[in-house]
């Protein structure tokens, strides 16, 4: 969870793509098992195993999401309409300040 929650706070862009999520995760706590070519991420197939699963990060997300009883800044809502509109995240849970989704 924590590392769902670090990549949630520090880059807001994995707040909408669980894809995106997954592989800020991979790059920042499993660097081991990523390769860089050409300015691309690859990672084996095998080393699948030693990572955590995708559906497992999305699972998280959504449980951070989703979660009601802690304030909206706390669950670090997606920031694109269409994301949580496609989430079914009515806009009135989320808060607006300064014109930016917290």
């Amino acid at each position: 969870m924590e590392m769902v929650l670090w990549c949630l706070i520090n880059y807001k862009p994995t707040r909408d793509s669980d894809t995106r999520l997954t592989i800020n995760i991979w790059n920042k706590f499993f660097p081991e098992y990523v390769t860089w070519r050409d300015d691309r991420p690859y990672i084996c197939l095998y080393d699948l195993f030693n990572v955590p699963r995708g559906s497992d990060i999305v699972r998280k997300r959504a449980k951070v999401q989703n979660n009601k009883k802690k304030p909206d800044e706390e669950r670090y809502l997606p920031i694109s309409p269409e994301v949580r509109k496609a989430r079914r995240i009515k806009e009135e849970d989320c808060r607006v300040n300064k014109g930016q989704v917290n």
